[in-house]
């Protein structure tokens, strides 16, 4: 769904001020660092650090108050520095909507995708969801707790917890990589005697588990 509406909005009319492709590109940097409406809407093109690929937050348009510097997709970075070229670096990065048509601007572009604005759990999609979107793929990249509280710079880790939204599909993905652990593969070193040296038989394979402590 959320490829479906980065595709519909690049190609997509005017909304507002903003043309399809400007829409796309503010979707597409909230995928990526999991940006606030509130904090997309202050971005100037000096926030940006296309060397780095990075984005800055400034310390009094964050909701938690301190400045920081979100980490942007190469490609993104780079799109965004054509699409920003000829700006003054005080200028602001994109023609946003005052937050009350938030909600309106990204319910156009799921129509036009063909996306339920509200899902199967009975909640309405809006902006935030981006970042809902964002946090939960960090999780599933297998990026540690901690380290995606601080990406989604939350103060206290349940509110990130409360950001992911895992489905049965993602679940289901889940398990089949564990049971992938324990495929078993040939074992050269145990193939030297028929028993163990507890008195266990030793067959041709073997499962192939590291386990953790």
């Amino acid at each position: 769904e959320a490829n479906n509406l980065l595709i519909t909005a690049k190609n997509g009319k005017c909304w507002g001020k903003m043309t399809g492709h400007e829409r796309y590109l503010v979707y597409r940097t909230t995928l990526d660092c999991g940006l606030r409406f509130s904090e997309a809407k202050t971005l100037k093109v000096l926030s940006f650090n296309f060397e780095a690929s990075t984005v800055r937050v400034e310390a009094e348009n964050a909701k938690g108050k301190e400045t920081d510097d979100l980490i942007l997709n190469d490609e993104t970075a780079t799109m965004i520095k054509a699409f920003l070229a000829g700006k003054e670096p005080t200028d602001l990065a994109f023609n946003l909507p005052h937050l009350s048509h938030a909600g309106d601007m990204i319910r156009a572009d799921l129509a036009t995708a063909g996306i339920e604005y509200r899902n199967a759990a009975g909640q309405d999609l809006d902006f935030h969801s981006l970042r809902h979107t964002f946090i939960t793929n960090c999780f599933l990249a297998n990026i540690p707790a901690t380290v995606v509280q601080r990406l989604a710079r939350h103060k206290n880790l349940e509110t990130t917890l409360k950001y992911s939204h895992i489905t049965i599909t993602d679940r289901q993905a889940a398990m089949k990589r564990l049971f992938d652990l324990t495929v078993t593969g040939r074992n050269d070193a145990l193939q030297k005697t028929a028993m163990d040296s507890g008195g266990l038989r030793n067959s041709d394979t073997v499962p192939a588990i590291t386990l953790s402590a």
